[in-house]
C-alpha cells in the first residue's frame, strides 16, 4: 500500500501540484483581468498590465527550461530515499528508548 501511495504521489500528485504553482500567477492575472471593474484604462495603465503579463509568461518559461526541472526530480527522490533509509533507525531508536523519549509520559 505505502508503494503504491508513494508511486500515486510521485507520479501524478507532486507534478500536479507543481504544474498548478507554476501557472498561478498567470491564473491569477487572468481571472484578475476577468473579474475587475470595467472602466477605461489610459495607456499607461495598458503598458503596465501587458508588461506583468509579459513578466509573468516570462517568469513560467524560464521554469520549464533548462536544468531546474531535472534537479527538483532529484531533489524530490533524494528526499524519499533519505528518508526510507532513515526511519527504520528512527523506529527502532523510539521502540527501545521510550522512557527517554517520554512517548508514554502520562
Amino acid at each position: 500500500i505505502d508503494l503504491s501511495i508513494t508511486t500515486i504521489d510521485r507520479l501524478y500528485l507532486g507534478p500536479g501540484i507543481a504544474w498548478v504553482q507554476t501557472l498561478w500567477p498567470r491564473w491569477r492575472m487572468m481571472l484578475k483581468r476577468k473579474f475587475k471593474a470595467r472602466r477605461r484604462m489610459t495607456r499607461e495603465e495598458k503598458a503596465r498590465e501587458e508588461l506583468e503579463w509579459r513578466r509573468i509568461n516570462e517568469e513560467i518559461e524560464l521554469a520549464h527550461e533548462g536544468v531546474e526541472p531535472l534537479l527538483d526530480a532529484y531533489t524530490g527522490y533524494a528526499q524519499e530515499v533519505t528518508a526510507i533509509l532513515i526511519l527504520p533507525g528512527i523506529n527502532l531508536f523510539m521502540m527501545y528508548f521510550p522512557e527517554e523519549l517520554q512517548i508514554t509520559a502520562r
